[in-house]
């Protein structure tokens, strides 16, 4: 827990001493505690006699990005979207279930700001996930990793604080995150509640 916060910290902190030096370009970055829906994720768990399954998760995202012309950008972040866990008697066995990814996205953002402090943005976008888990369909119970490629997209808002800080708002969405047969898969929600910082 501590090196997961730790990360998405130091992260943070990093751009706000580069926000001095960084003028000549316009950039934005930042990092945030993120609620997920992890849908589909526990599919299989009934196969398995699963006496419940929960699809919800928490985690955490860091992202920065660099305006390309006026009111576009380019984005790239890093997710780690928590875990979806139930139980279950998989041959005969109790088991614990579960089913965790992260992913590292590029997507493109539109933008516009309204009264000079409220920023609205959508962004569209591809996603490298990694997952593990066992929550597959002929794997239920077997520990499982792989990783693969899928769309991401989303719609939020950002609002200035003081200076170049900011809070910020996100609904995101991550398709096919997961293997059905392996690890268990995915179509996942995610909100998110962060500090931004552009410059």
């Amino acid at each position: 827990m501590r090196s997961k916060y730790g990360i998405a910290a130091a992260f943070f902190v990093s751009l706000l001493l580069l926000a001095s030096g960084a003028h000549a370009l316009e950039l934005y970055g930042g990092a945030g505690g993120i609620k997920t829906t992890l849908s589909g994720s526990c599919d299989a768990a009934g196969t398995a006699g699963s006496s419940n399954c929960d699809q919800s998760g928490t985690g955490y995202k860091a992202f920065v990005g660099f305006q390309l012309i006026p009111l576009t950008a380019i984005e790239v972040g890093y997710v780690d979207f928590g875990k979806a866990e139930g139980s279950g008697i998989v041959g005969g066995t109790p088991r614990s279930l579960s089913f965790e990814a992260n992913s590292i996205y590029v997507a493109g953002v539109l933008r516009a700001t309204v009264l000079d402090r409220v920023t609205l943005f959508g962004k569209l976008g591809v996603q490298r996930w990694d997952a593990k888990g066992n929550l597959g369909t002929t794997s239920i119970g077997t520990q499982q990793s792989d990783n693969g490629y899928n769309a991401m997209g989303g719609v939020g808002i950002s609002v200035r604080i003081v200076g170049p800080l900011g809070i910020i708002g996100e609904v995101e969405r991550y398709e096919g995150v997961g293997n059905s047969d392996t690890t268990g898969k995915a179509n996942i929600n995610v909100y998110t509640l962060g500090l931004v910082v552009r410059f």
